[in-house]
């Protein structure tokens, strides 16, 4: 049970399933553009910007397991541009650390 775990976003999927990892005993790193004011004693932060591939590239690193729990506004912009952008930049960066 060694696994560390990155959570990216801290939304209320993210939030969930912080919980349940944690009573699980898991190490979990949430990760997002600005820390959580609720985050729970024990969990690590890193920060990230799901729309810059650097960003993304350097906050996989060392993590054995990685959870998409982002989310961004319900409009066609968001979802035309934004999604695509992060996708793209969490496929990569996942491939590249070997998640």
């Amino acid at each position: 049970m060694n696994k560390n775990i990155l959570i990216l976003g801290y939304g209320a999927v993210g939030k969930a399933t912080v919980s349940h990892l944690l009573e699980k005993g898991y190490s979990v790193t949430v990760a997002q553009r600005k820390v959580p004011k609720d985050l729970p004693e024990g969990v690590q932060f890193k920060p990230c910007d799901v729309l810059n591939g650097a960003s993304v590239h350097d906050c996989f690193v060392g993590f054995d397991q990685l959870v998409i729990a982002i989310g961004f506004e319900y409009t066609v912009k968001a979802w035309q541009k934004q999604w695509p952008t992060a996708m793209h930049n969490i496929v990569k960066a996942s491939v590249k650390n070997g998640l």
